[in-house]
């Protein structure tokens, strides 16, 4: 596993989700919570792959938190 993929995983991690790393095929799948998944790239192109990887991340966790706020208060 790359560092850097070891990086976003235990950043998410440190928020309080659990996360699974799924392989599918030729790139690793990123499972959150049971809910949230994320493909991820398996050969980043770029130097800026790992600040886009994670802005993506907090984008859809974001997402999720609000969605589920919206539940617990119907």
């Amino acid at each position: 596993m790359r560092k850097s993929l070891r990086d976003v995983i235990q950043m998410i991690e440190s928020e309080g989700y659990v996360v699974d790393l799924l392989r599918h095929r030729k790139h690793p799948v990123l499972l959150i919570d049971g809910k949230i998944t994320m493909t991820i790239p398996s050969s980043p192109s770029d130097f800026r792959s790992k600040r886009n990887t994670l802005s993506e991340i907090k984008r859809r966790l974001y997402r999720y938190e609000k969605k589920k706020e919206r539940k617990s208060n119907d």
